[in-house]
């Protein structure tokens, strides 16, 4: 006569089914294809960090003494915007703060504070001053010290 299953073995055979199960289920959601909109959205994000980082590359190499600039802050607005507050030293070897702006679109515009002044002003104001964005100043510091 065949034996009779106990009930502990019954048990563990369905915790084993059930994580089987699970492992399965959890595998099938990573496979899953990104959301659309997410994936343009993260890609946009990484070209406005890109082009406020290379903007900074040309910030620093545009000083009188590219050795002394130190980047304060970075932020990548929204929009796209980039908002800089700089230090390095200037033509007579005092050290200055100072800040730009990088507009983006078909010909994006680096607007420094004191070569371009109200126009500057302007897109600060109307750019910068606004509330939120991503600050990326270690990433980008990290990555022109090079």
């Amino acid at each position: 006569m065949p034996k009779k299953t106990s009930l502990l073995t019954w048990v563990v055979a369905l915790i084993i089914v059930a994580a089987t199960a699970g492992a399965i289920s959890n595998a099938q959601r990573e496979k899953a294809p990104p959301d659309p909109a997410e994936t343009a959205r993260n890609a946009v994000i990484g070209a406005n960090q890109n082009a406020a980082i290379r903007a900074a590359q040309l910030l620093k190499a545009s000083m009188k003494d590219p050795s002394s600039f130190e980047l304060k802050s970075l932020v990548v607005k929204d929009d796209g915007s980039s908002c800089y507050t700089i230090r390095a030293k200037n033509a007579f070897n005092a050290s200055i703060e100072s800040a730009a702006v990088l507009i983006p679109g078909k010909t994006p515009q680096l607007l420094l504070e004191e070569r371009d002044s109200n126009r500057f002003v302007k897109a600060w104001n109307e750019r910068c001053t606004k509330a939120g964005g991503e600050d990326i100043t270690g990433l980008a510091a990290r990555l022109i010290s090079r």
